[in-house]
Protein backbone atom coordinates (compact mmCIF):
# COMPACT_ATOMS: atom_id res chain seq x y z
CA UNK A 1 0.00 0.00 0.00
CA UNK A 2 1.42 3.36 -0.96
CA UNK A 3 1.32 6.41 1.26
CA UNK A 4 -0.91 9.16 -0.11
CA UNK A 5 -0.55 12.79 0.98
CA UNK A 6 -3.26 14.13 3.29
CA UNK A 7 -4.48 16.83 0.96
CA UNK A 8 -5.23 17.02 -2.71
CA UNK A 9 -2.84 18.99 -4.93
CA UNK A 10 -4.14 22.50 -5.68
CA UNK A 11 -4.38 22.08 -9.46
CA UNK A 12 -2.74 20.18 -12.26
CA UNK A 13 -1.78 16.57 -12.80
CA UNK A 14 0.80 15.04 -10.45
CA UNK A 15 1.62 11.47 -11.32
CA UNK A 16 4.23 8.95 -12.36
CA UNK A 17 4.61 5.69 -14.21
CA UNK A 18 7.10 2.99 -15.15
CA UNK A 19 7.39 1.36 -18.58
CA UNK A 20 8.98 -2.08 -18.91
CA UNK A 21 10.00 -3.83 -22.13
CA UNK A 22 11.46 -7.31 -22.40
CA UNK A 23 9.78 -9.05 -19.46
CA UNK A 24 6.68 -11.18 -19.26
CA UNK A 25 4.07 -9.96 -16.79
CA UNK A 26 4.86 -12.94 -14.53
CA UNK A 27 8.57 -12.12 -14.51
CA UNK A 28 7.82 -8.45 -13.88
CA UNK A 29 5.68 -9.38 -10.86
CA UNK A 30 8.36 -11.74 -9.55
CA UNK A 31 11.06 -9.11 -9.79
CA UNK A 32 8.89 -6.55 -8.03
CA UNK A 33 7.89 -9.04 -5.34
CA UNK A 34 4.25 -8.18 -6.01
CA UNK A 35 0.96 -9.82 -6.82
CA UNK A 36 -2.05 -8.44 -8.66
CA UNK A 37 -5.02 -7.17 -6.69
CA UNK A 38 -8.31 -5.53 -7.59
CA UNK A 39 -9.07 -3.00 -10.31
CA UNK A 40 -7.91 0.62 -10.04
CA UNK A 41 -10.33 3.14 -11.49
CA UNK A 42 -8.02 6.10 -12.19
CA UNK A 43 -4.40 4.90 -12.37
CA UNK A 44 -3.08 8.41 -12.98
CA UNK A 45 -4.82 9.91 -9.94
CA UNK A 46 -2.66 11.19 -7.10
CA UNK A 47 -4.76 8.93 -4.82
CA UNK A 48 -4.21 5.76 -6.87
CA UNK A 49 -2.13 2.84 -5.61
CA UNK A 50 0.70 1.41 -7.69
CA UNK A 51 -1.01 -0.55 -10.44
CA UNK A 52 -0.27 -2.88 -13.34
CA UNK A 53 -1.66 -1.70 -16.64
CA UNK A 54 -1.73 -3.01 -20.18
CA UNK A 55 1.12 -4.18 -22.37
CA UNK A 56 1.24 -2.10 -25.55
CA UNK A 57 3.52 -3.36 -28.33
CA UNK A 58 5.84 -4.95 -25.78
CA UNK A 59 5.82 -2.10 -23.23
CA UNK A 60 4.07 -2.92 -19.93
CA UNK A 61 2.73 0.13 -18.11
CA UNK A 62 2.85 0.47 -14.33
CA UNK A 63 0.90 3.33 -12.78
CA UNK A 64 3.14 4.75 -10.04
CA UNK A 65 1.73 8.14 -8.97
CA UNK A 66 4.19 8.78 -6.14
CA UNK A 67 7.33 7.14 -7.52
CA UNK A 68 7.48 4.16 -5.15
CA UNK A 69 8.97 2.09 -8.00
CA UNK A 70 10.12 4.74 -10.48
CA UNK A 71 12.28 6.67 -8.00
CA UNK A 72 13.83 3.55 -6.48
CA UNK A 73 17.12 2.32 -8.00
CA UNK A 74 16.85 -0.74 -5.73
CA UNK A 75 13.72 -1.66 -7.73
CA UNK A 76 14.76 -0.34 -11.16
CA UNK A 77 18.14 -2.08 -11.37
CA UNK A 78 16.83 -5.67 -10.91
CA UNK A 79 13.69 -4.90 -12.91
CA UNK A 80 15.85 -3.84 -15.88
CA UNK A 81 18.10 -6.93 -16.01
CA UNK A 82 17.76 -8.21 -19.59
CA UNK A 83 15.09 -5.54 -20.11
CA UNK A 84 14.55 -1.82 -20.64
CA UNK A 85 12.85 0.24 -17.95
CA UNK A 86 11.83 3.89 -18.20
CA UNK A 87 10.27 5.82 -15.36
CA UNK A 88 8.40 9.05 -15.90
CA UNK A 89 7.12 11.71 -13.56
CA UNK A 90 5.13 14.85 -14.19
CA UNK A 91 4.10 17.33 -11.52
CA UNK A 92 2.13 20.15 -13.07
CA UNK A 93 1.60 21.87 -9.71
CA UNK A 94 5.35 22.56 -9.46
CA UNK A 95 6.18 22.24 -13.19
CA UNK A 96 8.66 19.41 -12.60
CA UNK A 97 9.06 16.50 -15.01
CA UNK A 98 11.51 13.63 -15.16
CA UNK A 99 12.52 10.65 -17.30
CA UNK A 100 14.95 7.93 -16.22
CA UNK A 101 16.16 4.96 -18.25
CA UNK A 102 17.77 1.70 -17.12
CA UNK A 103 18.89 -0.97 -19.60
CA UNK A 104 20.26 -4.44 -18.80
CA UNK A 105 20.50 -3.71 -15.08
CA UNK A 106 22.38 -0.42 -15.49
CA UNK A 107 21.48 3.23 -15.20
CA UNK A 108 21.55 4.80 -18.68
CA UNK A 109 20.29 8.38 -18.23
CA UNK A 110 18.12 10.80 -16.29
CA UNK A 111 16.68 14.04 -17.67
CA UNK A 112 14.57 16.39 -15.60
CA UNK A 113 13.01 19.82 -15.91
CA UNK A 114 12.56 21.95 -12.80
CA UNK A 115 11.25 25.42 -13.60
CA UNK A 116 11.90 26.57 -10.02
CA UNK A 117 15.66 26.39 -10.70
CA UNK A 118 16.44 28.11 -14.01
CA UNK A 119 19.95 29.26 -14.82
CA UNK A 120 20.76 32.82 -15.91
CA UNK A 121 19.60 31.99 -19.47
CA UNK A 122 16.25 30.59 -18.31
CA UNK A 123 17.29 26.99 -18.95
CA UNK A 124 16.14 24.36 -16.47
CA UNK A 125 16.56 20.95 -18.11
CA UNK A 126 19.34 18.90 -16.49
CA UNK A 127 20.71 15.56 -17.68
CA UNK A 128 22.84 12.87 -16.09
CA UNK A 129 24.38 9.86 -17.78
CA UNK A 130 24.35 9.13 -21.51
CA UNK A 131 21.30 11.17 -22.54
CA UNK A 132 19.76 10.76 -26.00
CA UNK A 133 21.47 12.69 -28.81
CA UNK A 134 18.26 14.59 -29.51
CA UNK A 135 18.30 16.25 -26.07
CA UNK A 136 20.25 19.42 -26.95
CA UNK A 137 18.04 20.16 -29.96
CA UNK A 138 14.86 19.50 -27.95
CA UNK A 139 16.00 21.94 -25.26
CA UNK A 140 16.95 24.56 -27.84
CA UNK A 141 13.54 24.34 -29.56
CA UNK A 142 11.68 24.44 -26.23
CA UNK A 143 13.56 27.54 -25.07
CA UNK A 144 13.04 29.23 -28.43
CA UNK A 145 9.30 28.57 -28.18
CA UNK A 146 9.25 29.97 -24.62
CA UNK A 147 10.88 33.17 -25.80
CA UNK A 148 8.37 33.49 -28.65
CA UNK A 149 5.13 32.50 -26.93
CA UNK A 150 5.78 32.31 -23.18
CA UNK A 151 4.91 29.33 -21.03
CA UNK A 152 7.14 26.48 -19.89
CA UNK A 153 7.93 24.31 -22.91
CA UNK A 154 11.03 22.77 -21.30
CA UNK A 155 8.65 20.83 -19.02
CA UNK A 156 7.80 18.52 -21.93
CA UNK A 157 11.41 17.73 -22.90
CA UNK A 158 11.86 14.73 -20.52
CA UNK A 159 8.38 13.44 -21.36
CA UNK A 160 9.02 13.68 -25.10
CA UNK A 161 12.27 11.72 -24.64
CA UNK A 162 10.14 8.89 -23.26
CA UNK A 163 7.99 8.96 -26.39
CA UNK A 164 11.18 8.85 -28.48
CA UNK A 165 12.71 6.01 -26.42
CA UNK A 166 9.62 3.84 -26.95
CA UNK A 167 9.65 4.50 -30.68
CA UNK A 168 6.45 6.50 -30.37
CA UNK A 169 4.52 3.52 -28.96
CA UNK A 170 3.95 5.19 -25.58
CA UNK A 171 3.35 8.91 -25.07
CA UNK A 172 5.52 10.29 -22.28
CA UNK A 173 2.90 12.99 -21.73
CA UNK A 174 0.00 10.53 -21.28
CA UNK A 175 1.03 6.85 -21.28
CA UNK A 176 -1.95 5.19 -19.59
CA UNK A 177 -4.02 3.97 -22.58
CA UNK A 178 -6.97 3.99 -20.15
CA UNK A 179 -9.26 5.51 -22.75
CA UNK A 180 -9.10 2.30 -24.79
CA UNK A 181 -11.91 -0.21 -24.45
CA UNK A 182 -11.21 -3.04 -22.02
CA UNK A 183 -8.07 -1.55 -20.44
CA UNK A 184 -8.04 -2.35 -16.73
CA UNK A 185 -5.34 -1.43 -14.23
CA UNK A 186 -4.96 -3.69 -11.20
CA UNK A 187 -3.42 -2.76 -7.88
CA UNK A 188 0.04 -4.17 -7.21
CA UNK A 189 0.28 -5.65 -3.73
CA UNK A 190 3.82 -5.95 -2.48
CA UNK A 191 5.07 -8.65 -0.15
CA UNK A 192 5.32 -7.16 3.33
CA UNK A 193 3.74 -3.96 2.01
CA UNK A 194 7.20 -3.03 0.68
CA UNK A 195 6.22 -0.39 -1.84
Amino acid sequence: MSVVPDKEPVMGLNTGYVLVKGLSRDELLTRLGAKVGGPVELPLSWKAPISLGPTVQGWTIIGDPWGRVGDSPRRLVPLSRDATVISGCLQETTMYSQAVMYVDGRFRWKVFSDCSKPDERGMHVISKGDAPQSLAERIRRAREKELQTGGDHQFNVPLDLITEATGGVISGRYPWHDEEEGVVYRELIFAGDDA
